[in-house]
């Protein structure tokens, strides 16, 4: 087995309300990082973080289990935890001892109790936090007026720093897949496939909307530093590397949230 260096380990608390999908979001990442040839499901009870028995049963987490995968280099590990209220003692300790969390949030319920509770445990350990909105791909998630809403109703409860990374890409069809607002890119991903997008045209209708949600992104990076500021009001907006090493560091400070979509 590899030996990995300090350095090149992650971990990280993967929480939110019962039946958000953290389980199966687990089981997608490690497919897409080649750990697992095929994508676990929780209904047939092939996921990889539910292996106890009465978990698989009653198609829920009840206790923290752990699994890793590698991507460029480094071995992140992803701590599952339960999302019933009975079990939330098992998400706050999964929080002394990880460096990050991914709150996870059913794109058709919203913020839900216990999305609240693990929010405010993330607070009081000073977790840097990402908010991955999943489920995109459900019939009652494909509104644009109800994301916005959402992404509202996260900013009131939570502050304004919440901001999306990303723009789902949703049509009459389904979920396509997303617009990634640092590099202003379209990755596209098919069902079933190996979870890594293919890079694709901005669809049409998207342009005017992403072009300002990057604006809005780029500005918040570089709230109340001078040197980035200057740099965007001269140029108009900041070079990729530049704002992808700011985006980092505000994460890193807990002064930007980011926020993606998904479908695990």
């Amino acid at each position: 087995m590899k030996t990995y260096q300090g350095s090149e380990i992650r971990n990280v608390a993967v929480v939110g309300h019962a039946h958000s999908g953290k389980t199966t979001l687990i089981s997608a990442l490690l497919h897409a990082a080649k750990m697992t040839d095929k994508p676990g499901r929780v209904d047939d009870g092939t996921a990889v973080t539910a292996y106890d028995e009465e978990e698989v049963a009653k198609r829920t987490t009840m206790q923290n289990a752990v699994a890793f995968a590698e991507w460029q280099g480094v071995k992140i590990n992803f701590l599952d935890t339960p999302g019933f209220h009975m079990f939330c003692h098992e998400a706050r300790a999964a929080m002394l001892s990880v460096e990050s969390a991914v709150v996870v949030i059913n794109a058709p319920n919203g913020i839900e109790t216990v999305t609240e509770r693990v929010w405010k445990f993330a607070e009081e350990f000073d977790l840097p936090r990402v908010v991955v909105i999943n489920q995109v791909d459900h019939p009652k998630a494909d509104s644009y007026s109800g994301r916005e809403a959402m992404l509202e109703d996260m900013r009131e409860r939570w502050g304004r720093h919440l901001v999306p990374v990303q723009l789902p890409i949703v049509d009459e069809s389904g979920f396509h897949g997303v617009v990634d607002l640092v590099t202003m890119e379209a990755f596209y991903y098919t069902p079933d496939g190996d979870g890594r997008g293919k890079i694709g045209e901005i669809p049409g209708p998207l342009h005017t909307r992403a072009q300002a949600a990057h604006e809005a992104l780029v500005e918040l990076v570089a709230e109340g530093k001078d040197e980035l500021m200057e740099e965007f009001f001269r140029e108009g907006t900041i070079p990729e590397q530049h704002l992808i090493t700011a985006l980092h560091e505000a994460i890193r400070e807990d002064r930007i949230f980011p926020v993606l979509y998904t479908s695990g």
